[in-house]
């Protein structure tokens, strides 16, 4: 094999995992940017939804918040109050371990019983908050999870449709850089 064979098969290369690694890092800055702004999203209604009464103790109000789905669950698993818009979400192990404080707050994608796609924020409340629900107040007897959740299906879509389209750009620019490294040996 010639240098210039050489040279040119080393530049097509080069080129290809270039384009390749430029797809895939766009990928992910996307994918980033719209899980935090869906993230943002959460955290806001969370923050509008916590108050501090004038005791000093915490304040929970869930209809500060329409739009979102809203679960209460205690350590054991079951619901403090029935839920609001819920109704395809499962209590599953990491919920009751937030809500039993073996695990901090995290945000999490999970999928209904339908297989939509959905945004998840899991904040542990502690005993002793005052719960603003059906125009009375309530005191939590112990700590429970706060469950908040928002369709995140659309967003599932979109980023789908990107990565085809990244990985039909990625591979457009490996077959143009193969081709022009073969037209230069």
């Amino acid at each position: 094999m010639s240098f210039r064979t050489r040279v040119s098969l080393a530049a097509s290369v080069v080129v290809a995992i270039a384009v390749a690694i430029a797809c895939f890092v766009a990928y992910h800055a996307a994918r980033d940017a719209l899980l935090g702004s869906a993230d943002s999203s959460l955290h806001g209604a969370y923050e509008a939804m916590t108050t501090t009464s004038v005791t000093g103790a915490p304040r929970l109000d869930p209809g500060n918040i329409p739009g979102f789905g809203i679960l209460l669950v205690s350590a054991t698993g079951h619901q403090v109050v029935p839920g609001v818009g819920v109704h395809y979400l499962r209590v599953d192990t990491t919920i009751t371990q937030v809500a039993s404080g073996k695990q901090h707050a995290q945000f999490r994608t999970i999928y209904a019983s339908d297989g939509s796609a959905l945004r998840e924020l899991i904040e542990p409340i502690p005993k002793g908050t005052l719960l603003d629900e059906y125009g009375a107040t309530f005191v939590l007897t112990s700590p429970v999870a706060l469950v908040l959740v928002e369709p995140f299906q659309g967003i599932e879509d979109r980023l789908r449709s990107l990565g085809n389209y990244l990985l039909a750009l990625a591979a457009f620019g490996v077959v143009v850089a193969a081709l022009f490294g073969w037209l230069a040996a």
